[in-house]
């Protein structure tokens, strides 16, 4: 049977609605179900050229065993100083525009069902702007089975006197002003070797 262009087209938009629908309960079922939470907050405001804390604290509510906590962040923001486990790592992955390299930062170690793995460590903002970092941690059950992971991303918007940390959840796109007077170019802002990551 041959079907006309019409109904090609509404066959071809029930099964578009379709796939977008069951995207839609699949993407609500992960989260419903994960059995990790990534928690993030940074203290003082990261002011650029202020080392402050980020505070990271993952809960397993089911599984017990190895564990990994990832940080990725902009090249605008440097990983200062963390306890002895983390470690950097470089990844290289093809975009349309060429290669890219982007330090991971890498905890691994030992995570406890219903206990919270609190880490901090000490970052700080370079440059006057907006950027992001992206906290991701996972388990693997003790039986090499089982497991979950989750992430969390928090938005920085930052300058040489003030600053602002927005969960992912709250974040409503680059904060600009588009009123008809063009914003002026922030001016560089001098910091410490400490906080350039070359101390």
């Amino acid at each position: 049977m041959m079907l006309t262009q019409p109904k090609q087209r509404q066959i071809q938009h029930m099964i578009l609605g379709f796939c977008c629908l069951l995207t839609l309960l699949l993407t609500a079922c992960r989260s419903v179900s994960s059995t990790i939470d990534v928690k993030a907050e940074i203290e003082p405001e990261p002011i650029v050229g202020e080392i402050v804390t980020l505070r990271i604290e993952v809960v397993s509510e089911k599984f017990s065993g190895d564990g990994e906590i990832n940080i990725q962040m902009l090249g605008e923001i440097n990983f200062v100083a963390g306890s002895p486990e983390w470690q950097k790592t470089l990844v290289t992955h093809e975009t349309s525009t060429g290669s890219q390299t982007l330090e991971i930062f890498v905890w691994r170690g030992h995570i406890e069902a219903n206990e919270p793995q609190i880490q901090e460590v000490s970052i700080c903002v370079t440059q006057p702007g907006e950027w992001g970092i992206s906290l991701n941690a996972g388990t693997t059950g003790l039986d090499g089975g089982g497991g979950d992971v989750d992430g969390t991303r928090l938005h920085i918007i930052s300058t040489a006197d003030s600053a602002q940390v927005i969960p992912s959840s709250d974040y409503k796109g680059p904060q600009r002003s588009f009123s008809s007077t063009p914003l002026p170019t922030p001016m560089p802002v001098t910091v410490s070797v400490e906080c350039s990551g070359e101390g």
